[in-house]
């Protein structure tokens, strides 16, 4: 089966489509074509034996396809997707697999040309243009084109355990490819499992219980549980030295700025599966008969744990278990059981609060999530005796604890810390998220979320856990411009600029912010730290990016762009060999001090 990336452009008057065909022999084929009739022809001459392969293709280059087959112009139904939002049904028979879809949250693709440190590309040539495209014009869209297929191509292959993924879904469960490619993972889960989706779950409340394997002491919380109070509030109680907040959404507890040379954690393997199966709170959207088939795929991937030839088949089943909890509170979904899913995050809770209280005066809690517990002992030479109680926890309840250590631990709160695990390796969460740079890093969408640039967790990291001066980090990577890039995005607003401020000294402790010039640029900007300058006078001149709402739209306002640097400039070319331009405009110290800063997030109190 071929593979084909695809893109569309259209405009008023003329539209046409780039192909990339991936042949097994690693050669790459570039089609591009504005003749209706030859993309008609591409597209009978493929349909059958390849798989189509784009960046938010299923919200639109499909649906723009299908006008074309149809014989229409397609710039009517781009404009319904576009400014509309209008998203027809499209029944073209085509096998597609949309990379934007593997992630929740969407992202775009010039988004990732940033990230991957390449060049943002932009066309100049009005997709509202009235009249029909030049021959320049053309020729301008195809290569914007082709630099949109090429980054598509980039993405999927950071992305293609994703992709092979999907391919080990459609094989274990006899899924057609169309449909294992097509779908969401929760739809997947309910192809498998035979889910209906039933909209009256939404009124039928299932009342709390105390379960005969929950021992919980603490009053207040049985309460709070058994009122239903959780639906409105959350509740905060102090046990094993920490501050715990339970509510609808999960357990959370963290000592903020500490660290700990050493500390022990007990995560709950598959906790979430097992709560729904130890009391029976899969969703009622599954009959009996399925619940069943839910429970013997999770034995048996037990099973296949112990085989390695069975790793393809392990990783499908696990897909199809994990996508049900998170799904039964998505009221469009097959899975929609809300009140089941409280019952189940609850309950996870209890049982945690469960586990700590058979642990008071053993150990110090450093962190509790709502499947494990990150604590230190009051005594090492108690270790033993807290095994024994999570034991005996784990005998009662039947969930399985898996035990580790980690090492060196710097925790700022909650969703921050960093550590060294029993491999050696960082292990983080966080401001931390882009400390590793690598293609496993791009695949799991961690560089796409980050506020600073690498260098800044990357210095952090290595100061902290490895004695490495900030200086010498900057150094080190100094070269390497994707670790210092910022990415400004205008976001909800309409536009933005780049503004040049002119900070006058006066009588104030503040100097007065005077603009020389406003320039403006694309929604999407690649920035970094820039030399301060300073005119005649001595006044300092900085170079920011600030957004815009259209001033003739009610709640008009501006705002800079926020966690940039005072002074920056733009480059929004490819930066893999730029080092040397831009040596001599990035202000290096800027990155070094913004380390020491971000080191002392982190230090204890």
């Amino acid at each position: 089966m071929k593979l084909i990336i695809f893109d569309a452009e259209v405009f008023p008057f003329n539209a046409m489509f780039g192909f990339l065909i991936l042949h097994e022999n690693g050669m790459k084929e570039l089609y591009q074509t504005w003749d209706p009739a030859e993309i008609k022809e591409f597209y009978y001459e493929h349909k059958a034996d390849s798989v189509f392969i784009g960046h938010n293709s299923q919200s639109y280059d499909i649906l723009i396809l299908d006008e074309i087959i149809k014989g229409r112009n397609p710039y009517e139904m781009s404009q319904k997707i576009v400014r509309d939002n209008i998203r027809p049904r499209c029944y073209l028979d085509i096998v597609q697999f949309d990379i934007m879809r593997l992630r929740r949250t969407p992202f775009s693709l010039k988004l990732t040309e940033l990230i991957s440190g390449r060049s943002i590309e932009t066309t100049e040539v009005d997709f509202d243009l009235a009249r029909e495209l030049t021959l320049e014009e053309m020729d301008l869209t195809e290569k914007y084109n082709k630099a949109d297929l090429e980054q598509t191509l980039y993405n999927f292959e950071k992305f293609f355990p994703q992709f092979e993924l999907r391919l080990n879904i459609a094989q274990t469960f006899n899924i057609p490819l169309k449909d294992a490619l097509r779908l969401t993972e929760a739809q997947l889960a309910a192809n498998v499992l035979g889910a209906h989706k039933d909209d009256s779950l939404k009124y039928k409340i299932v009342k709390p219980q105390i379960w005969p394997t929950l021992k919980i002491k603490n009053e207040k919380v049985i309460n709070w549980y058994l009122n239903e109070e959780y639906m409105n509030k959350n509740l905060t109680l102090n046990i094993c030295g920490c501050e715990h907040t339970l509510g609808k959404g999960g357990i959370h507890a963290a000592l903020n700025q500490v660290y700990y040379d050493k500390v022990l954690y007990y995560d709950v393997s598959g906790y979430y599966n097992l709560v729904m199966i130890n009391l029976n709170l899969l969703p009622r959207t599954l009959n009996e008969e399925a619940k069943k088939r839910y429970i013997d795929m999770y034995h048996a991937q037990l099973e296949m744990k112990k085989d390695p030839s069975k790793a393809n088949a392990r990783k499908a089943y696990k897909t199809i278990l994990l996508s049900v909890f998170g799904a039964m509170n998505n009221e469009y979904g097959d899975f929609y059981d809300p009140s089941q899913f409280y019952l189940v995050t609850l309950s996870g809770q209890l049982y945690i609060i469960d586990l700590l209280e058979k642990l008071e005066g053993l150990v110090d809690v450093v962190q509790s999530n709502t499947d494990g517990v990150m604590l230190v002992p009051q005594d090492w030479n108690d270790e033993a005796k807290i095994d024994q109680i999570v034991n005996q926890w784990e005998q009662r309840t039947g969930f399985n604890m898996e035990k580790g250590y980690l090492y060196k631990l710097y925790q700022r709160d909650v969703n921050c810390y960093f550590a060294i695990d029993e491999k050696g390796e960082v292990d983080y969460k966080g401001d931390i998220i882009n400390y590793k740079t690598d293609d496993k890093s791009y695949g799991a969408f961690r560089l796409f979320d980050a506020t600073n640039p690498p260098i800044i967790a990357k210095g952090t990291v290595d100061f902290l856990l490895y004695d490495i001066m900030p200086e010498e980090t900057v150094q080190k990577y100094r070269e390497e411009l994707i670790n210092f890039q910022y990415s400004a995005k205008k976001g909800t607003f309409d536009s933005m600029t780049y503004d040049t401020i002119k900070l006058v000294k006066g009588k104030r402790k503040n100097p007065i912010e005077t603009l020389v010039s406003s320039e403006p640029v694309k929604p999407l900007n690649r920035a970094f730290a820039a030399k301060i300058q300073y005119d005649e006078e001595g006044n300092a001149v900085i170079h920011t990016l600030v957004k815009h709402k259209d001033p003739n739209k009610k709640g008009a306002s501006t705002a800079k762009v926020a966690n940039l640097p005072e002074s920056v400039f733009i480059y929004n070319e490819d930066i893999t060999n730029a080092y040397e331009e831009l040596k001599g405009r990035i202000n290096y110290q800027y990155y070094i001090d913004r380390i020491y800063e971000k080191v002392l997030e982190f230090l204890p109190n």
